[in-house]
């Protein structure tokens, strides 16, 4: 599930984004975020636009930050201070509010 959603993503975000340079007649594109250090996000947005010669700036790699390592490392320090890890069948709450935690309950 969270491969299909980051590979939707990624497709979005770099269709939209080489749409947005055509329609506008940009012919740079310029990426920032913790995202940008998504190594398929990278290829993918470089390969849509050099198909149609818009041309991509993107920081190095230790430039950026990813946040899926500060979600490990949140998860890690759960972990060792004794909450036990999500079963395998747990269930995503799109709806859950961003100002929400929640730690579901072990039986």
């Amino acid at each position: 599930m969270c491969a299909a959603f980051s590979e939707a993503v990624n497709d979005s975000l770099s269709a939209k984004a080489v749409r947005a340079a055509l329609d506008t007649g940009c012919r740079t594109i310029v990426v920032g975020g913790g995202f940008s250090a998504n190594s398929r996000l990278r290829t993918l947005l470089a390969q849509r636009a050099e198909a149609v010669g818009v041309s991509v700036r993107m920081p190095p790699l230790r430039f950026c930050t990813d946040n899926g390592a500060q979600i490990a490392a949140i998860g890690s320090e759960l972990v060792a201070a004794g909450l036990a890890p999500s079963d395998w069948d747990f269930s995503p709450d799109s709806s859950m509010e961003l100002t929400t935690t929640y730690l579901a309950p072990r039986a």
